[in-house]
């Protein structure tokens, strides 16, 4: 009687999914938080007047070099919507809540020539205000209007 020829196992298929169960999850959170981990970074950097840090990535330091923060008083003070809009490029108007003569943008905005104006509550808008080119870094500027 002669014995049949046992397959033989391989441990390879074992290894891939062992490698899988191993880097897939770390590299999926990575992948779904990596946008808000550079958007935090950069703007840590920015109000921290800091360079890079020496492990980012190319696209995080143009980030850095090509973003302002930007915030301030408003003279006198006055309640309403502070407009910003940055004139090297065609881009949208962003705009922030000036509330109590204090406004301040949550986001990053582009670095550059720029103006901005005021539009009150009752839907009056003032004349816009050239701020000049404004390099990358933290910004604090007092406009009056």
């Amino acid at each position: 009687m002669s014995r049949s020829p046992r397959p033989r196992r391989s441990w390879f298929g074992l290894v891939l999914i062992g490698l899988l169960l191993m880097v897939g999850p770390p590299a999926a959170l990575v992948s779904v938080r990596w946008p808000r981990w550079r958007e935090d970074a950069v703007i840590r950097a920015l109000r921290r007047s800091e360079g890079p840090a020496p492990w980012w990535p190319p696209g995080w330091r143009e980030q850095l070099r090509s973003s302002i923060l930007l915030e301030g008083q408003v003279l006198p003070a006055r309640t309403g919507m502070i407009e910003f809009q940055p004139l090297s490029t065609p881009s949208p108007i962003f705009r922030t809540a000036a509330t109590g003569g204090v406004y301040s943008f949550a986001r990053r905005l582009p670095a550059g020539p720029c103006r901005v104006r005021l539009v009150s509550p009752d839907g009056t808008a003032s004349d816009w205000v050239s701020l000049g080119p404004l390099g990358s870094g933290s910004h604090r500027i007092n406009l009056t209007f």
